[in-house]
């Protein structure tokens, strides 16, 4: 008594598994959904992250150009401010007036304004890309350039440490951002370039854009995003003392 029936000398035992079991236990059929839903969706976000990662891969020139003018224009444009202090005054004057609005904003009305205005221009450079790629190099000499420029002038009242402090908590998540937007620009302008010489088809170039695209939402708008609610609830804050001396 109390043993299992045996088939050809074996005992014979249940080959049912969890799989089998929970879709026909109303308890546990919740559970296992939950369960299936959540496997799927971490192989989809693991999917994502590699192809985000292999995109990357292949832009590292792209990146590295980007990066070394964003930097020599800033090295100009910080020299280029030490030398005509009375051009840059009237450029920080335009800047100042086309940025007063701001201040009569609340602070998440800031964060959206800045998310908005910084996407766009990000957008407008990788998709002018198509161009050769030459907005995009220009948008990254622009930038770095006005940067350069803040520098000087910022440490020239109040201090490296001003600048600092007025840059670095959103600027690690934007400046990456606007570098990666711009190596997506460069590549739109060479896949375009390849595809006006013949040495790869439109289709390839179709697939280029629509997966920059798709990197451009998924890791640069993010990115811009929490660099606006930094900006926004950090930085603003901490660089208000400088701005009421100045």
């Amino acid at each position: 008594m109390g043993r299992e029936p045996r088939i050809g000398g074996e005992v014979r035992r249940s080959s049912l598994n969890w799989h089998q079991i929970a879709p026909q236990m109303p308890v546990l059929r919740y559970a296992y959904i939950s369960a299936r839903m959540d496997k799927n969706k971490n192989k989809r976000n693991n999917f994502k992250l590699m192809a985000y990662l292999r995109y990357v891969r292949g832009l590292k020139f792209h990146i590295v150009l980007s990066l070394i003018t964003f930097l020599l224009s800033g090295v100009l444009g910080y020299f280029y401010a030490m030398m005509h202090p009375e051009d840059v005054s009237i450029l920080i004057g335009i800047i100042s007036e086309a940025f007063s609005p701001i201040m009569e904003m609340s602070t998440p009305q800031i964060a959206l304004y800045i998310f908005f205005h910084n996407t766009l221009l990000c957008l407008v450079a990788v998709l002018l890309g198509v161009a050769l790629g030459i907005i995009p190099i220009l948008f990254a000499a622009s930038n770095g350039a006005l940067l350069g420029v803040l520098a000087a002038v910022v440490r020239d009242k109040f201090g490296w440490t001003a600048f600092v402090v007025g840059v670095l908590p959103h600027g690690v998540f934007e400046i990456p951002a606007m570098i990666l937007s711009i190596a997506v620009g460069i590549k739109f302008g060479q896949e375009t370039l390849n595809a006006a010489l013949r040495r790869n088809g439109k289709k390839k170039l179709r697939v280029e854009i629509i997966n920059g695209l798709k990197f451009f939402a998924g890791v640069v708008m993010p990115l811009l995003a929490a660099a606006a609610i930094i900006e926004a609830f950090i930085t603003f804050p901490l660089t208000f003392p400088y701005t009421f001396k100045y």
